[in-house]
This record gives structure tokens, sequence and C-alpha cells, in this order.
């Protein structure tokens, strides 16, 4: 018996090993966006041409939550030195 296992190719490039290059652009645009006061993820995947479904979901995402998890500690340790100074 011979299986065959059709692998799904991103159009953007992105493997196991290789990020989509969306990715970088999606987590600047939704920097730029919070300076602003405009905490919308998914309008930053979907403006860097993420379908609505995965625009969606992109909190989910295992590179989104880390990054906004150092961007969170970055804030914390940011405030905590203002309160000691």
């Amino acid at each position: 018996m011979c299986i065959t296992i059709m692998a799904r190719n991103n159009p953007n490039g992105a493997n196991g090993t290789t990020s989509d290059p969306r990715e970088q652009k999606t987590w600047d645009r939704y920097v730029v966006n919070l300076t602003k006061g405009i905490d919308n993820a998914y309008q930053a995947a979907v403006e860097e041409g993420y379908s609505d479904d995965h625009a969606r979901n992109i909190t989910l995402q295992g590179w989104f939550k880390e990054r906004k998890a150092k961007l969170k500690r970055k804030d914390m340790l940011s405030k905590s030195e203002k309160v000691l100074s």
C-alpha cells in the first residue's frame, strides 16, 4: 500500500522552518497602530494580505503570541523603571 501526502504550499514561501514574510509586516503594522491607540491585530493582518479567516485567528498564532508577550515585558519594565526613578 502506498500513501501519498500532499503538502500545502504557501504562496508566500513559508514552510516549517521559514516564516511567512507577512508576519513581520503584520507585526510592524500592529505596533504602529498601537502607538496610535488602535489595538487591532485583525486589521493589521488583513491589510498585509492574510485571508479573513486567518486574520480573525492571528492572535492565536505562536509567532504573534511570542512577540506580544515580549512587548508586554518591555512595557512592564519601562513602567517599573519610571516608578523607581
